[in-house]
């Protein structure tokens, strides 16, 4: 992903019988102070969320995006996302 380019992405829970389906805590993670950013932190089942890149290379040239079973917080999945 280039620098300060955006990307969607979406997580979706299974096996999680709470009215509506459940949420979805989202956080981003680098070796640097500018991780790039998130458009919200907590999202429902299949909603979509929007990862800005950071406007400069982050050390690694890497950054993580985690999302978290609100309802399981044991229970996530990570991308690791490249910044070119």
């Amino acid at each position: 992903l280039a620098v300060s380019a955006t990307m969607a992405l979406t997580g979706v829970l299974t096996n999680d019988y709470t009215v509506g389906g459940g949420s979805l805590t989202w956080s981003v993670a680098c070796q640097s102070s500018d991780c790039g950013s998130l458009s919200t932190t907590k999202t429902a089942s299949g909603t979509a969320v929007t990862y800005t890149a950071p406007a400069t290379l982050p050390a690694g040239n890497s950054v993580t995006v985690t999302a978290t079973s609100v309802t399981d917080p044991t229970e996530s999945n990570s991308i690791t996302i490249t910044i070119l």
